[in-house]
């Protein structure tokens, strides 16, 4: 709790509209001796969110704060910082801008952007920011509209040259790390999903998922397959084969595979690998007899 000192304290701010679940992040600078939770009155200022109130009323949107700063600078960059994050899961449906100072920092706030977030997400201030931002897309509901416009938005990131950057970074990081996820399997409770050793109470064997790669998914991951040598492809199968032991699917899962197997011609094995899979049959019938 901030105690009155007569100081001016700045905030970021989340309006929530409770009849279709769109929202609004915005920033305000409280009034001397006022605290940020007792600023209740203020609603925004954006031309969406005006329009929301009025068509709607104020009794249905609801108010949180979602970051406390102590100067402007700090506040503008985590206005940015919090409708880019928003945005990337289709939210902040009333935002225009891009957020801070009328949505344009300048070059020298721009630079300290980078140190200012990293020492705010390190403060006890900032895993209070974390914890709102997860409690907040706990509570979210998406429709079909919503949920392909937040996949689209993850697939141009992966896409571009930032997210290439970053997936080069997470293989280096990666590499050599030991894995904290041998010998668990996924557990599903509706559209909770979890990795454990032994199945939770309420929970059941698999993993729920909507997601359905695109064709242009498919076609990219066909021409990258095919650009493989010998050696990298062996080492993918490998890899992709040590990533699918201990899964188990869902009876449903396993029905949508069968499916989509019917009328599609087999794999002809060869001589050495149906022997391998004859040995393999046979070990395993041994220890269910044992």
């Amino acid at each position: 709790m901030i105690e009155e000192n007569g100081r001016i304290y700045h905030y970021i701010y989340l309006i929530t509209n409770k009849v279709n679940g769109k929202t609004y992040i915005g920033q305000k600078s409280c009034p001397r001796n006022v605290l940020p939770e007792n600023d209740i009155s203020y609603m925004g200022s954006g031309k969406l969110i005006k329009y929301a109130l009025n068509k709607y009323g104020v009794e249905n949107f609801n108010k949180d704060i979602l970051a406390i700063c102590d100067n402007l600078v700090t506040s503008n960059i985590l206005e940015i910082e919090y409708i880019k994050l928003y945005r990337g899961i289709g939210k902040a449906e009333y935002n225009i801008s891009d957020g801070g100072n009328g949505g344009y920092l300048g070059e020298e706030v721009a630079n300290k952007m980078k140190e200012t977030i990293r020492k705010h997400w390190l403060s006890p201030e900032g895993e209070i920011t974390r914890q709102k931002i997860r409690e907040a897309r706990a509570e979210q509901v998406f429709t079909p509209e919503q949920e392909e416009k937040r996949r689209e938005g993850v697939r141009r990131f992966w896409d571009s040259e930032e997210g290439l950057k970053l997936r080069k970074i997470n293989s280096e990081r990666a590499k050599g790390r030991p894995s904290n996820s041998k010998g668990k399997h996924w557990y599903h409770r509706g559209t909770e999903n979890v990795l454990a050793f032994e199945c939770p109470p309420g929970f059941e064997p698999g993993k729920y998922t909507t997601y359905k790669p695109s064709e242009e998914t498919k076609r990219k991951h066909s021409s990258w397959i095919k650009s493989l040598t010998p050696e990298e492809l062996a080492a993918y199968k490998v890899k992709l084969s040590e990533s699918h032991k201990g899964i188990v699917f869902t009876e449903e899962r396993c029905r949508h595979i069968s499916e989509a197997k019917k009328g599609k011609p087999g794999r002809k094995q060869s001589e050495e690998t149906r022997e391998k899979i004859s040995e393999t049959l046979k070990g395993r019938n041994k220890k269910h007899e044992e």
